[in-house]
């Protein structure tokens, strides 16, 4: 009887060992893959709500009147649910506005803001929360926490960061004990 060879060995064996030219080009189209893949859209303030382009654009015109020229408000915006109701709620966070020339000018004295919008099913769009300082985002739960950045200044002049984490439901904001960043 005769032994029969695996099908990946007769495979071996029919096709030449690839080249330095070819690894090459492997390795490039794999590099490059990212890149080509389709890329969805960017977003644009105009396809915002009414309540976030108006809030973008007093940011805009806050660094104007400050003397800086204003970059693109979308840096400064970010999508995502935090409701979990499976609709993309937003951040505007004006640290993360570029005002070239005076940049944190186009804030408030007190400091830069972070404004959260939420998509509500039946009531729409729905500005939940605010304040002063930044944000970021802790991804291990479902929905993602939303966690501020603040400096909790003392009676002795010192300061610490302090971290709040946050969750969203029902059209109001919960504290949810203390985040990490």
């Amino acid at each position: 009887m005769r032994a029969h060879r695996p099908l990946t060995s007769l495979l071996a064996a029919a096709l030449p060992a690839p080249g330095p030219l070819a690894c090459g080009l492997l390795a490039l189209l794999l590099l490059l893959a990212p890149l080509l893949a389709s890329r969805p859209a960017e977003a644009r303030l105009d396809d915002l709500p009414d309540l976030i382009q108006a809030r973008a654009l007093a940011m805009m015109e806050a660094c104007r009147a400050a003397g800086g020229s204003p970059g693109d408000p979308m840096s400064a915006i970010e999508r995502l649910d935090l409701t979990g109701n499976g609709r993309p709620d937003a951040i505007l966070d004006e640290n993360r506005f570029d005002c070239r020339g005076r940049q944190s000018m186009h804030c408030a004295p007190i400091g830069c803001e972070t404004f959260v919008f939420v998509n509500q099913r039946w009531t729409g769009w729905k500005q939940i929360l605010s304040l002063v300082g930044s944000y970021c985002i802790e991804y291990g739960q479902r929905p993602p926490r939303f966690v501020t950045i603040q400096r909790n200044h003392s009676f002795d002049g010192g300061s610490e960061i302090l971290n709040v984490r946050y969750r969203f439901t029902r059209g109001v904001y919960l504290q949810d004990g203390r985040g990490s960043c």
